[in-house]
C-alpha cells in the first residue's frame, strides 16, 4: 500500500495540472469568444447604420423629386389658367403625395425587413460561435475524467 500512495499522488497532482491548463483555456476561449462576438455585433450595427442611412438618402431623394414635380405642374396649372388648388388639379397634386408617402412606406418595410435578416444573421453567428466553443470544453472535461480513471487503480493494484 505504501506504493500506492505516491502514484495517487503524483495523479492528483496531474488531475489538479491538467484542470488549471484546462480553465486557462477555456478562459483563453472565452475572452476569444467575446471578441468574436463582439466584432460580429459592430459589423452587424455598421450594416444597420448603413441601410437606415440608404433609406434616409432614398427618402430625400423622393422628397426632392416630389417637391420638383409638384412646382412644375402647379407652374402648368398657372400657365393653363387652372387654380391648383381647384378640384382636379388639387386631387392630381394630392396624388403625387400619396403616391410619395406610399413609396416611403414601402421602402420603410424593405429596410426594416433588411434590419432583421442583418440581426438575425448576427444572432445566429453568435449562437454558432457559442456552441462551437462548448464542444472543446466537453471533450477536455471527458479527457480529465478519463485520465483519473486510468492512473488511479480501482482495484488496489500496485
Amino acid at each position: 500500500m505504501g506504493g500506492m500512495l505516491p502514484s495517487v499522488a503524483m495523479s492528483a497532482m496531474q488531475i489538479a495540472s491538467n484542470a488549471s491548463q484546462a480553465r486557462a483555456a477555456a478562459k483563453q476561449a472565452d475572452t476569444q469568444l467575446s471578441q468574436e462576438n463582439a466584432q460580429i455585433s459592430q459589423q452587424a450595427d455598421a450594416q444597420v447604420r448603413q441601410a437606415q442611412q440608404n433609406q434616409a438618402i432614398d427618402q430625400n431623394d423622393r422628397s426632392e423629386r416630389l417637391r420638383r414635380a409638384l412646382a412644375t405642374q402647379t407652374a402648368r396649372f398657372g400657365a393653363q389658367g387652372i387654380d391648383a388648388s381647384s378640384g382636379s388639379a388639387d386631387a392630381m397634386l394630392s396624388g403625387m403625395q400619396a403616391e410619395n408617402d406610399r413609396q416611403n412606406v414601402e421602402q420603410q418595410a424593405v429596410t426594416s425587413s433588411k434590419i432583421a435578416n442583418i440581426e438575425s444573421q448576427a444572432d445566429w453567428q453568435q449562437r454558432r460561435n457559442l456552441l462551437g466553443a462548448a464542444k472543446p470544453s466537453y471533450g477536455s472535461a471527458f479527457s480529465l475524467m478519463k485520465l483519473g480513471l486510468r492512473s488511479i487503480s480501482l482495484l488496489g493494484d500496485q
